[in-house]
């Protein structure tokens, strides 16, 4: 069964922030008719780092899964890191 993941990062930390980037996804998911399964959120984790929870999910994602996040930024600050990343998103 396909899963929907939400992705949390912020550099310093901040449980504002993240509960925002969480409020921003949950709307988006409810607008497209989305249920969340889960959050993985990094907090304190700079953007050219790969966090604890950003393992963790790049672990459990499966091919039909879907990986929501306020920007793009909130995966990488790292161009390069980033278009990694979306090749394997694509190639799963």
């Amino acid at each position: 069964m396909c899963k929907v993941y939400g992705y949390c990062r912020v550099a310093l930390a901040s449980k504002e922030e993240i509960d925002e980037q969480m409020r921003v996804i949950a709307n988006y998911c409810e607008g497209n008719n989305l249920k969340i399964d889960g959050f993985f959120c990094d907090d304190g984790v700079s953007g050219f780092d790969i966090g604890p929870e950003f393992k963790h999910l790049l672990g459990d994602v499966k091919e039909c899964d879907t990986i929501v996040v306020k920007d793009l930024s909130r995966l990488s600050r790292s161009n390069a890191k980033l278009l990694m990343y979306m090749d394997q998103f694509e190639n799963m």
